[in-house]
């Protein structure tokens, strides 16, 4: 296997050279044969095989001092150096560093024997280097190192590599700190495990998030990842510093959910004291992210195709308009198509929130291959958000299992194993402590079930406006058995 080497181009040092009065220049036709990269090379060249020089330009806008400066090296040492463009448009973000430079050791590299020279650079590069050594400790194949300037060795001798080792901490201090860092860019394109079954619908929304002003609907089952799609739509828009807000529709009756996005007036009802504003004028330039929209009640379904189109909002109470600047995007678990010739959703703010639709497979779709690179990404990402010992040994009868097993909740159901596992497995996952966890969980069926009849429940209340007796008679069931099976919200609260 041939070996690699992995570091950032150090700008202030490879590019630096003294002249003839013996002070530091900066040029881009000659290098600094003392500079950390031309040294390592003179002292470790036989370590390695193959380097991936790290540039943090754009391959369309970069400066040719760093393809001299790979060319010199290749040229000089005989070394395979190939320069990649890392597309760093901020070099004091940690988050975007490490996000990119995770994406290319964690998963391009994965199965290459890999070392990483932390050579000079900016701050933000340094940390995310230790971030990601840090997480991928457990990874034998894979070693972070430093080296020192000549001049500060004693005698002017050769600076060792010095190997970067980390120790689990008790305490939570650096999980934390780490965490922060990772959320960063939790969404970014670089951090997004996409598979081949993702990849065109991951590759249109990100076309969309360039037009951001395009009402998106994405659709799909529960657990295929809606929320995370949304999420990088924003994330990858001219909107991502400005406010993601996220209303789920089926967890508010109408006259709260009503309040919600529109706001409310002083006087617009007893109680009503204080002005409210709803999450349209909230999120003032950002993104408003609207989950379940199928169970969006009929009339506010009405007043939410009239803001689309006129881009303005009346608060509950007043019939002065307010200009709005909001992105929409609507996530449905149901084909909202067979809701509208059901009576159950309007077929004009469906034709306004299909503008663009995206549309996400369920996780039994997906081939055994995409299948294990899903089981490998929580294997890796609940390792870390855990911080407990990485779990490299998987009987062969699990893997088979985790191949073919349909995941009714999908990709969630998935992550929540994994997670179950970490949590009580050692160091190995048998098939016994599969079927432990599945045993563990024999009243899943039941609780689904509830949350159905729930789930059911709060549709006709909805649909009925709200109306316990009406929708009782249509359910077919006392209003006591409706009471009792909704969580009971009222105005009260949101007046808080």
């Amino acid at each position: 296997m041939k070996k690699i080497l992995v570091s950032w181009i150090a700008t202030n040092h490879d590019l630096l050279k003294r002249d003839e009065l013996g002070e530091m220049k900066f040029t881009d036709k000659s290098f600094n044969e003392d500079g950390p990269h031309f040294s390592l090379y003179k002292d470790f060249g036989d370590d390695f095989d193959i380097h991936y020089l790290l540039c943090q330009d754009d391959e369309n806008n970069s400066s040719v001092k760093w393809s001299k400066l790979a060319g010199s090296l290749r040229n000089r040492f005989k070394k395979q150096v190939i320069l990649k463009f890392m597309s760093i448009d901020d070099v004091f973000s940690v988050g975007t560093i490490k996000g990119k430079v995770e994406d290319f050791i964690k998963y391009q590299l994965k199965d290459m024997d890999v070392e990483v020279f932390i050579s000079p650079g900016t701050p933000a590069m340094q940390t995310a280097w230790y971030l990601l050594a840090s997480e991928l400790s457990h990874r034998t194949n894979l070693t972070f190192f430093k080296r020192r300037e000549r001049k500060f060795m004693k005698n002017n001798s050769t600076p060792e590599k010095e190997i970067i080792r980390f120790e689990k901490s008790k305490y939570a201090n650096y999980s934390n700190i780490r965490d922060n860092f990772r959320n960063e860019s939790e969404y970014s394109i670089s951090n997004t495990l996409i598979t081949k079954s993702l990849k065109n619908v991951y590759e249109r929304g990100y076309k969309l998030a360039g037009n951001n002003n395009t009402t998106i609907l994405i659709s799909g089952n529960f657990g295929v990842g809606k929320t995370h799609l949304a999420r990088y739509i924003h994330e990858n828009s001219n909107r991502k510093n400005r406010k993601l807000i996220t209303i789920n529709c089926s967890s508010y009756n109408e006259e709260i959910l009503q309040a919600m996005l529109f706001g409310i007036e002083p006087g617009a009802f007893n109680g009503a004291t204080k002005l409210k504003t709803g999450v349209f004028e909230q999120c003032k330039g950002g993104t408003l992210f609207l989950k379940e929209i199928n169970n969006l009640p009929l009339r506010i379904q009405a007043k939410l195709c009239e803001v689309l189109v006129n881009k303005k909002i009346s608060r509950l109470g007043s019939f002065k308009e307010i200009g709005i600047d909001v992105r929409l995007i609507a996530t449905s678990t149901e084909n909202l198509k067979n809701h509208c010739e059901n009576g159950f959703f309007r077929w004009d703010l469906y034709y306004r929130l299909s503008i663009a639709e995206l549309k996400l497979l369920p996780f039994f779709s997906m081939d055994k291959n995409e299948r294990k690179d899903w089981v490998n990404y929580f294997l890796e990402t609940t390792y870390t958000k855990l911080e407990t010992k990485f779990i490299s040994k998987i009987d062969k009868d699990v893997w088979t299992f985790l191949l073919n097993q349909p995941f009714k909740r999908n990709i969630s159901e998935l992550s929540n194993l994994i997670e179950t596992l970490y949590t009580f497995c050692d160091d190995k996952i048998s098939m016994a402590d599969i079927l432990k966890s599945y045993n563990e969980s024999q009243n899943l069926d039941s609780i689904l079930l509830e949350e159905i009849i729930i789930d059911h429940i709060k549709k006709v209340v909805n649909f009925c406006g709200g109306n316990i007796s009406e929708a009782s008679r249509k359910l077919g069931i006392d209003r006591a058995t409706v009471k009792k099976n909704i969580k009971k919200l009222t105005l009260s609260k949101l007046l808080i």
